[in-house]
């Protein structure tokens, strides 16, 4: 296992939109999660914030949601599923966009949750960041079970680690300067 070599912490908290609320925990910290969403407040540029928490954010596909926390400003995250109905109708309008500029070739639902989650570290939409990014390089991840894209925004450096949970890939975009991030994937049962 390789030493953090700092104190960079990324929580991630997924609720299952089809669950009840069956234990007073879980509705506890669902309530709170969601309180935190709808207080949030946003940039110019749309990406939300709370003011006491460096990083805030959130993600869903049709039956989950995502609530990303975190203790450094520039952390993105996206979440989409594999069994969405419109899969195949996205790829072939975005594929041609997501992969321009790409030093290495990517599955199209890969590329999709890494750019978005990038785009959202730096407080854009997509369609704003694409022009100003590219995956440079793709590795294992051998602390995380996955892999770790290595992507560029302008002059910036970012890392993009990804996840496959059941049939979602889930995406955290960070700034690479950051170093490693200590990462906790939670479930609200």
């Amino acid at each position: 296992m390789i030493a953090h070599s700092s104190n960079f912490e990324i929580d991630v908290f997924f609720s299952d939109h089809a669950a009840r609320c069956t234990t007073r925990d879980r509705s506890c910290t669902e309530a709170a999660l969601r309180s935190m969403k709808s207080s949030a407040k946003r940039t110019a540029l749309g990406k939300p914030y709370l003011s006491q928490i460096p990083c805030f954010g959130f993600s869903d596909t049709a039956r989950v949601q995502a609530y990303l926390l975190a203790n450094r400003k520039y952390v993105g995250i996206d979440l989409e599923s594999s069994r969405r109905d419109d899969l195949a109708r996205r790829a072939s309008r975005l594929a041609p966009l997501l992969n321009r500029k790409d030093e290495i070739e990517e599955e199209f639902l890969t590329l999709w949750v890494a750019k978005e989650a990038c785009a959202k570290c730096v407080g854009l939409g997509l369609l704003q960041a694409l022009p100003h990014m590219r995956v440079v390089r793709s590795e294992r991840s051998e602390e995380q079970a996955g892999k770790q894209l290595l992507m560029r925004f302008g002059e910036r450096h970012f890392v993009v680690q990804l996840f496959r949970i059941e049939d979602m890939l889930v995406g955290l975009c960070y700034r690479r300067c950051y170093g490693p991030a200590r990462v906790a994937l939670h479930r609200i049962r």
